[in-house]
């Protein structure tokens, strides 16, 4: 019994001293730089096309922090290129992830990738950021209406290429979502002459503008203005044509939506406002007592252009009440007249 017991002592002695010994050789193993950069290799090794989305990101997180912890134990810079040159193909799969976080709609773990890889390539290790990446991460910000990020990922986009039409209008979109109206217009007004090929798009933000502020007249002035160079702009005739609806002014409102019809046939909310406009005038019409051969004949012609819109719009937009009943009234008043 005495023997088995010294033995067993013995053994656990042993085992003790194995485990103290593995232990320092882990704490020792821990404070080389070498350590952590196999690590790193090891995570990236776990990496490829198959690996499933979450786990590519917990890789690549871990593989970022044993790349600090490398740099951290490296006082003499002696593994420093291998460090960075491991950062760069991290930073560049971050990348990649962020793009398939965003594909599928996860907005906030695509941000954190996007953000990951500035981090890495920053003025803190390579500052070789590609500009698009701040694009990137600001239009996801911008998704999880973050806009304050978004406002400052845009402007350091702008200060790597301060001409990008694409940044400077995602800039001034974040002013306007954070409502700073003076901002947002400075920025507006700025870039039509700073982007002279990109000027119609910055006429449409003041227009827009002024019609969301109920600024009728200079809205009409920036319709007037972009239809004068993009004349075929069905668009802007519809709007324009709102604009004269907002100012009591129909003939010209269906001026307008007509023109919008000519050069798109498809532009439903121009046949929708317009037929509503002529039904309404005809109503009108129909309600006065006595009515000259004139008007009568110009009623007729109005209620057989109506009725050929409505069907249109009847075929376009499906069980429309309002629309079955104006066509119903339209027919049976041309009925009566042909009797």
């Amino acid at each position: 019994m005495k023997k088995t017991l010294i033995f067993l002592l013995l053994s656990l002695l042993i085992s003790l001293n194995q485990n103290t010994k593995a232990q320092n050789k882990s704490v020792k193993d821990s404070l080389d730089s070498f350590f952590w950069i196999n690590k790193v290799e090891n995570q990236q090794a776990f990496i490829s096309k198959e690996t499933p989305l979450e786990e590519k990101k917990e890789y690549l997180d871990k593989a970022f922090l044993y790349s600090k912890k490398a740099l951290q134990l490296d006082s003499v810079n002696t593994y420093k290129d291998l460090v960075y040159s491991q950062l760069s193909n991290i930073a560049m799969l971050y990348v990649l992830v962020g793009v398939e976080y965003f594909n599928k709609g996860e907005y906030k773990q695509a941000l954190d990738a996007f953000e990951k890889n500035i981090e890495i390539l920053g003025s803190h290790f390579l500052n070789q950021v590609n500009p698009m990446v701040y694009l990137n991460a600001a239009v996801t910000a911008e998704q999880l209406k973050d806009y304050d990020k978004a406002l400052s990922l845009y402007q350091q986009k702008m200060r790597i290429t301060p001409t990008d039409a694409a940044a400077y209008m995602g800039l001034l979109h974040m002013y306007k979502k954070k409502n700073n109206d003076e901002e947002y217009l400075l920025l507006v007004k700025k870039g039509a002459s700073l982007f002279p090929n990109k000027r119609l798009a910055f006429y449409g933000e003041l227009l827009n503008y002024n019609m969301e502020k109920s600024k009728w007249d200079n809205a009409l002035y920036y319709a007037n203005t972009i239809l004068a160079i993009d004349t075929i702009n069905d668009k802007v005739y519809y709007l324009r044509a709102y604009i004269y609806q907002e100012k009591n002014n129909l003939k010209k409102a269906n001026e307008n939506y007509k023109k919008a019809l000519f050069y798109n046939p498809d532009n439903i909310d121009a046949l929708y406002n317009l037929s509503t406009n002529l039904y309404n005038e005809c109503v009108d019409i129909l309600s006065q007592k006595k009515q000259s051969s004139v008007q009568k004949k110009d009623l007729n012609n109005k209620l057989i252009y109506l009725e050929s819109n409505l069907e249109k719009l009847q075929n376009k937009i499906k069980d429309d009440i309002q629309i079955d009943k104006m066509l119903k009234n339209v027919r049976l008043q041309l009925v009566q007249k042909n009797k």
